[in-house]
């Protein structure tokens, strides 16, 4: 298994930065999401905290306060400040991150510098990243819901991974699995992916017990080496159904959410053998 990703798909507490405990905003959606899992998330928010409500000002004083590790913290924050989010949370000793917001390389401009800053920081830090510009992952048998997504928690516990480029796309095969009776063990839009990646994610349902069979949606393929061996390694021990985007190369030209050109049928294979 690929341990490193343990903290993102079984936390022992989640925080979500950026947090509050009513209204609209993402950050209060994700605290509603993440009810439901363990003894609930610790919040964060440096402009209204209040300690009596389980609201924070700093993740250091949520982790001191929390009677479990936090493991897990949720960036509900812009592009331009979730670098030092992440070198915060990781001198709080958190081990993994989502984040959810865009505006970074796929929107150009300050964006390409604000995802270097980002690079830099998980080089530094060693914090696992999922994002940007995902809609989040779900674990239905843990109840852990760490997805903006409207319904989501009532995607029964299955054996079916989702393990999908596009965060859409994860959420729209576990909707439709749940209607055909098939309950999901887990479901992950991956984003832009500048940390946890495809493979990342294979190596690590190879061995996870809870995960049957495997649906995979690829969109571009960034090193068809590691993923191929991925593949090929999950696939001795469980089912993999691939959907590639561009199978008739119609799609070739098409561009993704993250900013991403979808890949072409050929590429993949040619991609993956080189």
């Amino acid at each position: 298994m690929n341990d490193g990703l343990v903290p993102l798909f079984r936390p022992h507490r989640v925080a979500v930065i950026g947090a509050s405990r009513g209204g609209g905003k993402l950050g209060a959606v994700m605290a509603r999401s993440l009810d439901g899992y363990r003894t609930g998330p610790v919040l964060v928010n440096s402009r209204s905290d209040d300690p009596t409500q389980g609201v924070y000002a700093t993740i250091a004083d949520a982790a001191e306060a929390s009677a479990d590790r936090v493991d897990l913290a949720v960036l509900c924050v812009p592009a331009s400040v979730t670098a030092a989010s992440l070198r915060e949370v990781a001198a709080a000793g958190v081990r993994a991150a989502v984040v959810c917001a865009g505006g970074f390389a796929e929107a150009g401009g300050a964006g390409v510098g604000y995802q270097q800053d980002v690079v830099d920081a998980l080089a530094d830090t060693g914090v696992r990243l999922l994002g940007p510009n995902t809609s989040g992952f779900f674990v239905p048998g843990t109840g852990l819901t760490a997805s903006f997504v409207p319904g989501v928690s009532g995607i029964p516990a299955g054996r079916v991974a989702v393990v999908a480029a596009s965060g859409g796309v994860n959420h729209a095969l576990s909707f439709l699995l749940a209607d055909a009776g098939v309950g999901v063990s887990l479901g992950v839009g991956l984003g832009i992916g500048i940390d946890v990646t495809t493979p990342d994610v294979l190596d690590y349902l190879r061995t996870d017990d809870s995960t049957g069979a495997v649906a995979l949606h690829i969109e571009t393929v960034s090193d068809g080496p590691a993923l191929l061996t991925a593949v090929k390694a999950l696939s001795e021990a469980k089912p993999v159904v691939a959907l590639v985007v561009g199978r008739s190369d119609i799609g070739a030209f098409a561009q993704s959410h993250t900013g991403a050109l979808a890949t072409s049928w050929r590429t993949t294979r040619n991609s993956a053998v080189s």
